[in-house]
């Protein structure tokens, strides 16, 4: 016979497994479900937003609440708007109770001018103002008088003063905030959308390109993003965690002046546009510093801009110039592997550059790349001087690979340096920036010294350690993976 108090607790037990499994499937679909909202018109832009693991009334009513909260802040960071905080200051050069959001940007502002060496700069709206002037009048500006005018702001100690809630600005100073405004409104606008959602699993918030992402999307632990080189042909997916995007470049906006283009970048220490530079893409913490670190990058030397990032923790960046791509030391650990269709090598060659004892001594121009068995050039590592007159002297360089890439010295050439004992890294990348087979690759030094010798050495790769003994400007080399 049936014990009625086992068929109880079975059933019971049967009931409570059941509720489980339902609780835990209406987690997984809740934790799964996915809204996606596109708004125009958001700071002069498109904003795109997906929220993950709420339902669609709840991303709704945060949606509502980001563009009520954007609007408020573009009312004290707009310099298009006239009646801005902002402008406000700019025109009579004091406020008394300035918004929270004012004082935190110009706090950042100054903060960013000395970690960039003052390639990102807020001081710069009197000479936006002069190249708008310019284009109206079609009469170009003197450089002359740009130049000294930039390098005196430079110098300044500070123009901002900030006491409390109390802002001075000084005669004849005009900010602009743009380069950094956009960043700090994602990341107060991310804090208020997690304020309001707190059980989100995730959200992705676009504003016009710049990007910032919290927490993780349904389907994996990491976030697919699309990076583009020089603003058509895709090079990369990077799969990305919690953190931000930013892109700075030259080509969508620039001042047209007797039928000349230039670019909507100034150079900070010149308050001239910037000629043939570079454009950025960033991965940071947040979007305030993602802004202002690919805004730094876009109007200096690409290879000494990675050296800068290569410095900072927390941020990588792949920087372009023409077709060639600089990426930092962890550029790569962010590319999702599943898009690449190579192994990726990593070679690390150290060179030595020889003491020599000659009554004219001239460092040596030194030139290190990597091409196909069939000459084809792979990447360009290293180029040291800067003068063309004398880099031609790497004959086979030149011929090879130099004079078929113009502006090749501009991008990425460095100082020449003194006899001593160095090293590179191969990432695995080619010029443009996307992996390279490490198959049939050749490796590729050469050195030319003015008043002094030439040497060249050319080493085929095979995956095993090599060491070449020193020979003239050239000293001891070896390659090892």
């Amino acid at each position: 016979m049936n014990n009625p108090r086992l068929f109880r607790f079975t059933s019971w037990r049967l009931f409570v497994s059941a509720a489980l499994t339902l609780l835990s499937l209406m987690n997984t679909l809740a934790y799964a479900e996915e809204h996606r909202f596109n708004v125009q018109g958001v700071l002069g832009t498109s904003m795109d937003v997906t929220f993950h693991g709420v339902d669609k009334q709840q991303a709704e009513q945060a949606l509502i609440a980001a563009q009520t909260h954007i609007e408020k802040l573009q009312s004290s960071l707009s310099s298009w708007q006239q009646d801005s905080a902002i402008t406000m200051l700019n025109n009579t050069h004091k406020l008394n109770q300035a918004p929270n959001e004012l004082v935190s940007v110009l706090t950042l502002c100054e903060k960013w001018l000395r970690n960039s060496n003052n390639y990102f700069s807020c001081r710069l709206g009197e000479f936006k103002q002069q190249w708008q002037t310019a284009q109206s009048s079609q009469t170009l500006p003197n450089r002359v008088a740009l130049r000294t005018r930039a390098r005196a702001l430079a110098r300044m100690p500070s123009p901002i003063h900030i006491n409390d809630h109390q802002i001075v600005l000084e005669d004849g100073v005009v900010l602009d905030i743009d380069g950094i405004a956009k960043g700090w409104i994602i990341d107060s606008t991310m804090r208020l959308l997690k304020s309001e959602l707190p059980q989100s699993t995730g959200i992705k918030l676009d504003i016009g390109g710049d990007l910032l992402l919290a927490g993780k999307p349904a389907t994996s632990d990491y976030w697919q993003v699309g990076v583009n080189a020089n603003d058509t042909d895709k090079t990369a997916t990077l799969a990305i965690p919690s953190g931000a995007i930013a892109t700075s470049g030259h080509s969508e906006r620039f001042y047209e002046i007797d039928r000349q283009k230039f670019s909507h970048l100034l150079a900070p220490k010149e308050g001239w546009p910037v000629e043939d530079a570079p454009s950025a893409t960033v991965f940071a913490a947040d979007a305030a510093t993602a802004d202002a670190i690919a805004t730094a990058l876009s109007v200096q030397n690409p290879t000494k801009g990675i050296d800068w990032v290569n410095q900072l923790q927390g941020v990588e960046a792949l920087v372009e110039q023409g077709q060639l791509a600089f990426a930092s030391d962890g550029w790569n650990k962010l590319v999702n592997s599943d898009t690449s269709n190579s192994a990726l090598a990593k070679l690390r060659i150290d060179y030595q550059i020889p003491n020599i004892s000659a009554t004219q001594y001239h460092r040596p121009y030194l030139a290190i790349w990597l091409t196909t068995t069939d000459n084809q050039v792979v990447r360009h590592l290293l180029l040291l001087g800067e003068s063309e007159r004398w880099a031609k002297e790497n004959k086979r360089w030149w011929r090879r690979a130099g004079r078929r890439t113009p502006g090749i010295l501009d991008a990425i050439s460095r100082p020449t340096r003194r006899p001593g004992k160095y090293h590179i890294i191969w990432d695995g990348l080619d010029d443009n920036g996307k992996p390279a087979s490490n198959q049939n690759l050749v490796l590729h030094i050469e050195a030319a010294r003015e008043v002094g010798g030439h040497n060249y050495k050319k080493i085929v790769l095979n995956n095993s350690p090599i060491a070449l003994d020193a020979e003239g400007e050239l000293g001891v080399i070896s390659v090892t993976y």
